[in-house]
């Protein structure tokens, strides 16, 4: 299935003429503050209307099915301001890690993506983002400065609401299954940096979602979660049939294309990449909460 048409977005491709280069933080951690934050986007939205409805358009698809936007046709800086704009009309850019130079905009490029042993590349199964924070992100924003010269790693793409029904029609799962995942808690394993160790939660809460089959396994080899057998073999069923999905959409993101997800309403991943060292792909990535996400501070969790 192809990019939903619902969820393409073509903002004017002048916005970013409107954003001064006074407006650009003197370091990345800026975009977490909040009184910057405030006056960045208060600025942007008093000089342009544009900006509000985009702000208020981009909310709004992200709290409807299919919970995802792609922007196309806007031109972006290579000091990724207007990038960092777009991030903030959505919410608080989050990034909890201690180590303050780690980076709110982060680079992503095949030839570093995050890989185990007996697992492959992570980001090639679907899941949903911050698994190993104790309370994942809202929203991820990824901007495609360059796309993979072979078309490889195309985005895929899966809604909450087709991800249950796809595991209510799957043979051997059902609507038992869906009802196992929000009842039964999980183990997560947590980033060393936020605290480590495990926390357990259900994979559907609500209307979310928190689903990484890699976390779970991580949880059970390396905190020794106990996790008995026919659960762990549950969830690797789940994960069979979600990543064999018809339901998922597949798209290819083009140069400047920015693609805006609901963290917890929806699953992500690509395709592989044959030569990841030789592809030019690259996105710039960022994780937002939502303004009324009620979280303690724009630190994420």
């Amino acid at each position: 299935m192809t990019v939903d048409t619902r969820a393409v977005l073509r903002p004017r491709s002048d916005l970013g003429a409107l954003i001064e280069p006074d407006w650009r933080p003197a370091s990345e951690r800026m975009l977490l503050d909040a009184e910057f934050r405030t006056a960045l986007v208060s600025s942007v939205l008093a000089r342009s209307e544009a900006f509000t409805e985009l702000g208020g358009e981009l909310v709004r698809r992200l709290r409807r099915y299919p919970y995802y936007a792609v922007l196309r046709g806007m031109h972006f800086d290579p000091d990724n301001i207007l990038f960092g704009v777009v991030a903030c009309l959505v919410g608080k850019p989050v990034q909890p890690y201690p180590d303050p130079t780690f980076a709110v905009l982060r680079e992503l490029r095949p030839s570093a993506a995050s890989t185990s042993a007996g697992w492959g590349v992570l980001t090639e199964f679907l899941h949903s983002d911050s698994t190993n924070w104790p309370a994942p992100n809202d929203v991820t924003v990824m901007l495609c400065r360059k796309p993979d010269q072979a078309s490889e790693g195309t985005s895929l793409v899966l809604p909450l609401d087709d991800a249950i029904e796809e595991l209510n029609t799957t043979r051997g799962l059902g609507t038992a299954a869906v009802e196992r995942l929000r009842t039964q808690p999980l183990p997560w394993a947590i980033d060393p940096d936020l605290g480590g160790g495990t926390t357990w939660a259900p994979a559907l809460a609500g209307n979310d979602i928190r689903w990484q089959l890699y976390r779970i396994a991580e949880a059970r080899d390396r905190d020794g979660a106990l996790l008995d057998d026919d659960t762990f073999d549950f969830a690797g069923t789940v994960d069979a049939a979600l990543a064999n999905s018809r339901r998922t959409h597949e798209f290819m993101l083009g140069e400047d294309d920015v693609l805006v997800i609901n963290n917890k309403r929806l699953l992500h991943g690509r395709r592989g990449i044959a030569d990841p060292v030789g592809s030019r792909r690259v996105l710039v990535h960022c994780k937002v909460d939502f303004d009324d996400s009620g979280r303690a501070n724009g630190h994420g969790a």
